[in-house]
């Protein structure tokens, strides 16, 4: 891309050349990529301005980076993945950008799933009635759901980093009857792995 200056003497970008594989990747042919606006009419409307924003930052910081959405020409989005750097010349005056895009489609999708399902796990243990905790290969708690702190009566800020035995968790088998600490199958697991 050249950089040449507006009538305001702001610094702006200007297409030159695109990979023949843009057509591939967006649908719009190489002509159609090589028009002035072609890349802020295609963005995503919520990625816009941030977009703008950033890509103006080239000038000052001369090499960025950042994601956003952009719309193929079959009016479907993809995700990009933009990289640019600003060449300046011998007097130190930028005159010309490169860049490339990679699709990130697919990963940014997969991030969306498993926030989706993180989500529902979250709502899940802490509407659960049961007091559920995550201990890790110590046995130091890193998760307790609310009904496990309320039945503990702690604040999940103490019980967090704690062990069952710190904590005297009791623990009941499916009959209501007490389990021994040192039987319960997570502790006899962990104690067998050690």
């Amino acid at each position: 891309m050249k950089v040449e200056k507006s009538e305001k003497d702001q610094y702006f970008l200007r297409p030159l050349w695109v990979s023949e594989n843009i057509k591939e990747k967006t649908g719009y042919s190489i002509t159609e990529a090589l028009t002035d606006n072609w890349w802020q009419e295609n963005l995503h409307p919520e990625d816009k301005e941030r977009a703008l924003r950033e890509s103006a930052q080239l000038f000052e910081k001369e090499y960025i980076i950042h994601e956003y959405r952009f719309r193929k020409k079959d009016g479907t989005y993809m995700w990009i993945h933009d990289e640019l750097r600003l060449i300046k010349d011998e007097r130190d005056e930028p005159v010309e950008a490169i860049g490339s895009w990679t699709d990130i489609t697919e990963k940014k999708l997969s991030e969306e799933r498993l926030s989706e399902q993180r989500l529902l796990l979250s709502s899940i243990m802490e509407t659960s009635p049961v007091g559920v905790i995550i201990t890790d290969e110590r046995g130091k708690i890193i998760y307790a759901n609310r009904t496990f702190c309320s039945l503990m009566g702690h604040e999940y800020k103490d019980v967090t980093g704690a062990s069952c035995e710190e904590l005297q968790c009791r623990f009941l088998d499916l009959s209501g009857e007490p389990i021994p600490f040192e039987e319960i199958p997570v502790k006899k697991a962990l104690k067998t792995k050690a």
